[in-house]
């Protein structure tokens, strides 16, 4: 027996409201938002006391006018505090010569924190280090910046690695008398070699390091629209003699130089954005090792700026945007301070990244208007990729 259903005009009308509602819900789906930002409208008065508002970093317990910052030591990254615990450090009696960090009571470390990108939460594979430059300290700091970059190296997908490096080595003159010869081979200086280092006024090394790391310049880039920007390709080797822990070899090195980037200041935003791209066309999900002088300033500005990218114009979406009830800069910025202290250490700086945000947007809302919105992180198939087991 057929059975005859009937609509009636009260059924027809809840049918209609339904499917208005899913379509709206649809819409908001499928359409970022378009309402501009609130903190890409600071004034640069209310941006400059949100940065005054900013921690400088995570004191030391035992002298707040210091920070607790990771650094790296005895091959691991560990705390200032930690560091201080195991080695305890008397200036009265201990001494460093700078010029090549021989060590008398004091133990070799050198300032380099792992960092997070957008949206890495508690990931232990942090998609940064950030640290001084290498030519700051004489022989251990080299010596330890290379073994950091060789152990990063052997846990990469491909077994390579990338470096920035944005030092002004002709504004550095006059804070030391090393240059980036010292550190970077090139194609007239194609070998350079790093030793461990050793007890003061003797040639003892300073265990746990041994070895010596050899660098090698392969090729560089042809001319590029900015010349003050370079790449050269190197390739990093392990000699060690006891034939322990020597790893594999050959690693591939790309390195990046912006040589015109002034200390403390911001950067012409096309010159970044161009060495950025350079950066991504080399990235396979390999840790991207960041330094300017002292790892703070220049260093914080690229990795915000490049995350920014990649979470917005990458990405396709403005969810970043709007992750943040206050500012998105300034929750990063804290985030970051918390493992290393100074991370964008001007308000020029913390200023040009607010200028950075609102050129994603602009890039972001006019050519993906009708995208649909990604996570606040890195774009799909861009992150980092796990170690080999």
């Amino acid at each position: 027996m057929s059975m005859t259903r009937h609509c009636t005009p009260g059924m027809a009308l809840y049918f209609v409201l339904v499917a208005i509602c899913l379509f709206q819900v649809q819409a908001a789906v499928a359409e970022p938002r378009t309402d501009k930002p609130a903190f890409l409208s600071l004034s640069s008065t209310k941006l400059h006391e949100e940065y005054k508002d900013l921690a400088t970093g995570k004191p030391l317990a035992s002298n707040p006018y210091e920070f607790n910052d990771e650094i790296y030591y005895d091959g691991e990254f560990k705390s200032q505090e930690v560091f201080e615990k195991e080695y305890p450090f008397d200036v009265r009696k201990d001494g460093v010569n700078d010029r090549d960090n021989e060590y008398n009571g004091g133990h070799p470390y050198y300032s380099a924190s792992t960092l997070p990108g957008i949206g890495s939460g508690s990931n232990k594979n942090l998609p940064y280090i950030a640290c001084q430059s290498p030519m700051k300290f004489g022989r251990s700091h080299k010596f330890m910046y290379w073994e950091i970059v060789w152990k990063e190296a052997m846990k990469s997908k491909h077994g390579d690695i990338i470096l920035v490096d944005l030092v002004n080595y002709e504004q550095a003159k006059g804070l030391t008398s090393e240059t980036q010869a010292n550190v970077i081979p090139s194609s007239t200086k194609k070998s350079l070699s790093f030793s461990p280092p050793t007890v003061m006024n003797t040639e003892k090394i300073i265990p746990p390091y041994k070895g010596i790391y050899s660098v090698h310049y392969k090729a560089s880039n042809g001319k590029w629209a900015h010349s003050d920007i370079e790449y050269r390709q190197l390739s990093l080797e392990y000699h060690d003699d006891s034939k322990t822990g020597s790893g594999n070899g050959p690693h591939n090195v790309h390195y990046f130089h912006l040589s015109s980037w002034q200390n403390r200041q911001a950067v012409d935003p096309e010159k970044l954005q161009f060495l950025i791209n350079e950066v991504d066309k080399k990235f396979t999900g390999q840790t991207i090792i960041v330094n300017c002088e002292f790892g703070g300033g220049r260093t914080g500005v690229f990795i915000e700026a490049r995350e920014m990218y990649r979470a917005t114009v990458k990405a396709k979406s403005t969810k970043w945007f709007f992750s943040s009830s206050d500012d998105p800069i300034q929750e990063y910025t804290k985030e970051l301070r918390k493992k290393r202290s100074n991370m964008i250490d001007s308000f020029p700086q913390y200023e040009f990244l607010h200028t950075w945000a609102a050129r994603m947007w602009a890039m972001t809302a006019r050519d993906n208007i009708n995208a649909k919105p990604g996570p606040a992180g890195n774009p799909s198939g861009q992150g980092r990729h796990p170690p080999k087991p």
